[in-house]
């Protein structure tokens, strides 16, 4: 290539990228020409490919070894003597095309940067020579592929070479008890090749179109591997054939794992569950290697791409997979687990370095054994309906993975590594059709069920709060009872029972250990349906077989006498009935009685929507109370689920030899739930390699309205004010971008801070990240620490800091280990820096304390209940006018308007607790404040003040709801980042008149609560996303107890939570249902609309409302308005 030429690539990548630099140069050169970082990088790198341009295409520059294997070496195999001389020469002839190939398929280049360059230049640059190296040789061009494409730091080996002798070393160690084993890891690892590579697989068409796949390269040396598709897969670890295997289309990660089993080849210690996969494309800046199931019971459909590379790890505990706790049966010794505590972590870290391997057999050169698993893992079997003819057969030769997802999908995502599908009973929790098995969902599914039964109508909400514990609610209509016999309480209602359903996780399933689980079936209600269990189940290819033992209701079948009478006989004999008035806990009840066995096995079909279901209930019906008397001819139950979408299942069953039974399930997942959002563009990052800079050189120049203005577009902070502070520079102090920018400036350096309040984004990441992005478009490159501070009414709450310079290089893509997408977890949580007096020169931007002016909106509201006597559902539909005025920072006037749309509770006919009862009626007047068509449901005036960023008070009067009245104050002490809070209210309110106006009746009473909040997920992780409240005080009806909040958050945002109040009132004067409970949800708004909010949606639920254990319901509580202390609502 001659001058003329190079110069000419010089220019073209110049006006392309648009390079200038701010450094002197030459006046009389073309601005667009002068020398910028690009130039020199792609001026350096032109006279190094120059080096490169050669007929090998694995020449590497003089400060690397050649990457090209000399033709020698794949001659240097020789036959065995039993081969022929024909079958040596075919062996070498095949040996050295495949080595041909690979030269031709494979091209690296090493480029030598002496200042930064952005990748996407670099790439085009090197895929042009590429191509012009490719047509002087003669041979034709091939298409790059880029998802097993390398961009390899060589400046930072030594990181990779510490992470292998590491490894070395563990294994060194590992001898010492498994010296077979260590040799064999060792001559693997030590013929690896290495590098750094953080920002994944490079992609010329993601480079040109994102700036997240288009980083600036730091000056130094690089090396791009730029092949064309792979034929082969690696498969490393405890395996006797490891190397190179073919790349087969549409292989899964069991199909080749499971071709290593037929072989033999996998050693003793191997892990018969997971193997990790490592994947050169996985997302910039995250680790390639994830573990993926692939055992008979729990493999998915997870398709292996050309050139990936699968790790067969050593076995966990759980003595080879036969007790679901301990270290027993783990491939290491206690000893040496205890010697080499962080093997696993090391080796880990150790393939994320992994590039290839040199030295791997090839198909003419291979072993026997890695020729066995190349010939099974070329068949790639099907599953049909023929291999029900031989189950001995099926877990080795059907595809049934591709049809295990959650999700009806082709092939299963690496970031859902457990995504067995799983279907529900009649009674709306995982199961079989009657019977339950001990399966759960993943954590946050959610599913509302209908099932007609024929003496029963089920109607069934079930959440998985966590993945060992699923709950449901249920409602159960018997259209052969009614619900009492006095016409004129209930007229022709049927009877509606109601209660409650719990399933737990003891064990999770292993190899050959079964998943356990313990339920308990209407536990909390009037025992109708009054039943416990343990069930175990284990999957075998697409067979999921269950076999448990069920008591009570589950247990009438009496197979055989209860087990638990052996330790104790007092399991022997089963209470009947229930005590007090129904829905108390009867725990005397639990696991007694007679023992019923129940089993039975579901069955995914060929086809992927179809599962059949077959069961043996251990319930003979004698004791059901359904109003007529059920006699089943069969034990046997029979069932097809049909999956109509990725949301609703179909099941029709046939059952007790006589009747046919149907049910639809709606399921989501609370974790995973999303809306499409039009959200305005985020701020665009400056580039300083591209010529562009803040639009401020001084703060003279910033222009704060402007910003304001940005910041609003945003949607990320209103009510903007600034403070900019001189600093002065603390080399300990600052990122490594700072020193470095400080040292090359003499301007001094500040300090800002925005003093602001959230807007529409509930989300952290989304408010902060934009509105940093804002902020360093347009403030000047002085700025060292911009201080973000979150204020309530003008009072600081919390602050969020980070360093301008970092911050800079991340979102421009300029830091090597730190994406831009998760440039705002650099940002740190910290106390609130005070408020400047109003005098104070520090203030760029302060707005007067005035009076705002009055916000207001219409908004709908539902308020329902179920299972009365007089009707299945109550319900009012209803709009609400409201209005707030902000005063000044610390008062507010708030006023709400309800407007009757359309309701049934005229219907409410609440006789049992009359006036004379000895319980005040302070909830059971619902019929009478329904019947107002327009009313004044609050209107209050509030005081806030935040004493320190830890103590908050508040104080408020008027009318607090639409029965109560009064006045209130509340404190709240709460530690920044703390999983605890402490807060007590009091409050002395009268109850308001029927008419919703201006009136009060004559019960007065002084209700108030000392409170504990504790967010459980800051210390258990089983508890990830739990809040515990404990609220001990006096009821609205003057009883006296403790009132008890568990709530669990997804990671969507939504919040899913039950209550329960256990007072001094007895069950008696409570009536029925013993004690007030229920459940609540409350859903972020933004999941319904396509614009960003922080309003959220509630839906409470309570079986019964009675007058015992209810609270007062305060518009504003302090724990709420201080949630960015220790986000719980809205953290990321």
């Amino acid at each position: 290539m001659n001058k003329q030429v190079m110069n000419k690539q010089i220019r073209n990548t110049q006006i392309v990228n648009k390079k200038i630099n701010n450094k002197k140069a030459n006046p009389n050169m073309p601005t667009s020409f002068k020398r910028s970082p690009l130039n020199a990088a792609v001026h350096n790198a032109l006279y190094c490919l120059l080096a490169l341009s050669v007929a090998t295409p694995f020449a590497a520059s003089a400060a690397l070894e050649s990457a090209q294997q000399s033709p020698q070496r794949a001659e240097s195999p020789q036959p065995a003597r039993e081969q022929t001389e024909r079958e040596s020469a075919q062996q070498r002839e095949s040996a050295q095309r495949e080595q041909q190939q690979q030269q031709q398929a494979t091209q690296e280049i090493t480029i030598e940067l002496q200042e930064p360059a952005r990748l996407q230049a670099l790439l085009a640059f090197a895929e042009q020579q590429l191509n012009q190296q490719r047509e002087q040789q003669g041979a034709s061009a091939q298409d790059i592929y880029w998802p097993a494409a390398r961009l390899i730091l060589n400046d930072r080996q030594e990181e990779a070479e510490a992470a292998r002798n590491q490894v070395m070393n563990d294994l060194t160690l590992l001898a010492q008890s498994k010296p077979l084993l260590a040799e064999s890891l060792r001559e693997q690892i030590q013929t690896w090749r290495l590098g750094v590579q953080t920002y994944g697989a490079p992609n010329i068409y993601k480079a040109r179109l994102d700036l997240n796949y288009n980083p600036l390269l730091q000056a130094g040396s690089y090396t791009f591997i730029l092949p064309s598709q792979p034929e082969h897969v690696y498969v490393y670890g405890l395996t006797e054939a490891y190397g190179k295997q073919p790349f087969v289309a549409n292989q899964t990660v069991r199909g080749y794992m499971l071709a290593q089993q037929q072989s033999n080849v996998l050693l003793d210690e191997h892990n018969p569950e997971q193997v990790t996969l490592v994947r050169t494309s996985a997302a910039h800046r995250q680790s390639p290697a994830v573990a993926l199931p692939w055992g008979s019971h729990n493999a998915g459909g997870h398709q292996v791409q050309p050139g990936d590379m699968l790790f067969v790890g050593l076995r966990e505990g759980s003595a080879w997979g036969l007790l679901p706790l301990g270290k027993l049966g783990h491939s290491l010794d206690k000893a040496t687990r205890e010697n080499i505590p962080e093997f696993a972590e090391n080796l880990n870290q150790l393939l994320g370095y992994f590039v290839s391997d040199s030295n791997a057999d090839t198909t003419a050169n291979a072993s026997s054994a890695n020729k066995s698993a190349a010939a099974a893992n070329t068949l790639r079997p099907e599953h049909n309906w023929g291999q029900l003819l031989r189950p001995w057969s099926i877990n080795q030769h059907s595809s049934w993975e591709r049809q295990n997802n959650s999700e009806l999908a082709v092939n299963a995502t690496l970031e859902n590594t457990e995504n067995r599908r799983h279907t529900y009973n009649n009674y709306g929790s995982i199961g079989l059709i009657q019977m339950p098995t001990a399966r759960h969902a993943e954590a946050g599914a959610f599913n509302i069920s209908y099932n007609d039964m024929n003496e029963y109508y089920r109607y069934t909400v079930s959440v998985q709060l966590f993945d060992w514990l699923e709950a449901s609610a249920f409602y159960l209509r018997m259209p052969n009872r009614l619900y009492s016999r006095d016409p004129s309480f209930s007229g022709t209602s049927i009877l509606t029972d109601k209660g409650f359903d719990v399933k737990v996780r003891l064990a999770k399933e292993s190899t050959y250990f079964p998943e356990i689980s313990v339920g308990l079936i209407d536990f909390a209600g009037t025992g109708l349906l009054s039943s416990e269990y343990i069930a175990a189940s284990k999957a075998w290819g697409p067979f999921d077989f269950t076999l448990g033992l069920g008591f009570g209701r589950m247990g009438t079948a009496d197979h055989f006498k209860n087990p638990f009478c052996i330790p104790s006989s007092s399991f022997c004999d089963r209470p009947s009935g229930y005590s007090g008035r129904g829905g108390t806990l009867e725990v005397g009840q639990w696991f007694r009685g007679d023992a019923g066995l129940f089993a039975g096995v579901e069955y995914q079909t060929p086809i992927d929507r179809l599962r059949l279901k077959l069961e043996f209930e251990s319930n003979d019906y004698s004791q059901d109370r359904a109003g007529v008397t059920i006699n089943p001819s069969t034990a046997f139950n029979f069932g097809a689920n049909w999956q109509l979408n990725n949301a609703i299942d179909l099941s029709l069953n046939y059952e007790r030899g006589d009747v046919l039974t149907f049910g639809i399930n709606i399921t989501t997942n609370f974790n995973n739930m999303a809306q499409i959002q039009l959200n305005p563009e985020r701020p665009a990052a400056v580039l300083a390699d591209a010529g562009q800079a803040p639009r401020s050189e001084s703060f003279e120049e910033v222009n704060y309205q402007r910003l304001d203005r940005v910041l609003q577009i945003q949607r990320s902070y209103h009510y903007n004010e600034y403070v900019v502070e001189e600093m002065e520079f603390n080399d300990t102090s600052y990122s490594e971008a700072s020193q470095q920018n400080a040292e090359n400036q003499e301007a001094l350096r500040h300090r800002v801070t925005l003093y602001t309040h959230a807007g529409r984004f509930r989300s952290p990441s989304e408010r902060l990240d934009r509105t940093a992005r804002a902020l360093l478009a347009e403030l000047p490159t002085s700025v060292q620490e911009i201080e973000i501070v979150e204020q309530a009414s003008k009072q600081p709450i919390v602050s969020y800091t980070f360093d301008a310079d970092a911050y800079r290089l991340q979102i421009a893509n300029a830091d090597p280990d730190n994406a831009p997408e998760q440039a705002w977890k650099s940002i740190e949580r910290t106390e609130p820096t005070p408020r400047p007096t109003n005098e104070s020169e520090s203030w760029a931007l302060r707005y007067e304390d005035t009076t705002g002016a009055p916000s207001w909106g219409i908004r709908p509201h539902l308020k329902q209940g179920y299972g009365s006597p007089e009707t299945f559902m109550f319900y009012q539909l209803m709009a609400s006018a409201f209005s707030t005025w902000q005063i000044d920072r610390n008062w507010q006037l708030h006023g709400d308007i309800g407007i009757n749309i359309i309701n049934n509770y005229d219907k409410f006919n609440f006789t049992v607790d009359s006036d004379q009862s000895p319980v005040p009626r302070v909830r059971t007047f619902t019929r009478e404040y329904s019947q107002s068509d327009v009313w004044l449901e609050n209107l209050q005036a509030s005081y806030y003040k935040a004493i320190t960023p830890k103590l908050h008070v508040s104080a408020y009067g008027g009318y607090l709801e639409q029965m109560f009245g009064g006045l209130g104050a509340e404190v709240l002490y709460r530690p920044l980042n703390s999983a605890f809070s402490y807060g007590v209210d009091i409050n002395r309110v009268r109850q308001r008149d029927f008419n919703g106006r201006f009136g009060f009746r004559d019960y007065e009473v002084t209700t108030g609560f000392a409170s504990l909040y504790y967010d459980a997920g800051q210390h258990f992780k089983w508890l990830d996303g739990g809040l515990l409240t404990l609220s001990a005080g006096q009821f609205l009806a003057g009883d006296k107890g403790l009132n008890i909040i568990f709530q669990r958050r997804f990671d969507s945002g939504v919040t899913l939570g039950a209550f329960a109040a256990f007072t001094d009132m007895s069950t008696a004067d409570f009536g029925e249902g013993s004690f007030n409970k229920g459940f609540f949800i409350n859903i972020p708004f933004d999941l319904f609309t396509i614009s960003p909010s922080r309003s959220r949606v509630n839906f409470g639920w309570s079986p019964l409302t009675r007058d015992g254990g209810q609270q007062l319901q305060r518009r504003v509580q302090l724990w709420y308005t201080t949630d960015e202390r220790s986000p719980y609502q809205n953290r990321e």
